[in-house]
């Protein structure tokens, strides 16, 4: 169970509470006579001395407690993500990707066949436009995550079609692919 802001302030108020008491003691007794002769006088230093110690662990135990608290508050009010998260949220949105344009142009390479043989396939083919509607619904978060455009989608589609047919020497398409952006 992580403690909470309140419990923090609780312990804080306490703390404080207890330097206070310990200020009124030191105060009240200013000087002290023992038979008539002056002691020296009760001062907060003398009073915290051999409390100190113990004092400044209960401090720094306090502050080390409060520390991650106070981090993963400023980090979830100011959006701000671990590191770590972000590359295992990309890694998993790239694979969400490249699946789905896998996938897309396995769709087209088999409804095509033999007549993909020798087509220029372009974002404006009808079975490209088809196969980026389906990126766009099987990935739409991943593509919204890398910013990508229907062109990109189209090219990257376009570039698993000719490494989906590279191994049937029955089949080679023609690719006017001339970059691909995406990741």
């Amino acid at each position: 169970m992580k403690p909470s802001i309140k419990q923090f302030a609780v312990a804080a108020a306490g703390t404080a509470l207890f330097l206070c008491f310990m200020y009124a003691v030191a105060s009240a007794q200013t000087s002290m006579t023992q038979n008539g002769i002056p002691v020296a006088p009760i001062t907060l230093g003398t009073v915290i001395n051999p409390w100190l110690q113990w004092l400044s662990g209960v401090v720094l135990a306090i502050v080390g407690a409060a520390t991650p608290i106070l981090i993963a508050m400023i980090n979830k009010k100011f959006g701000i993500e671990n590191d770590a998260n972000v590359a295992q949220m990309e890694k998993q949105a790239s694979e969400t990707l490249q699946s789905a344009a896998t996938n897309a142009a396995g769709q087209i390479v088999m409804g095509l066949g033999q007549k993909l043989n020798g087509v220029v396939l372009t974002a404006n083919h009808p079975e490209v436009a088809t196969a980026v509607q389906l990126v766009n619904r099987a990935a739409g978060d991943a593509i919204k995550r890398f910013g990508l455009t229907d062109q990109q989608i189209a090219n990257l589609v376009i570039n698993k079609v000719g490494v989906l047919t590279a191994a049937n020497p029955t089949i080679t398409p023609v690719s006017k692919t001339a970059e691909w952006n995406a990741i």
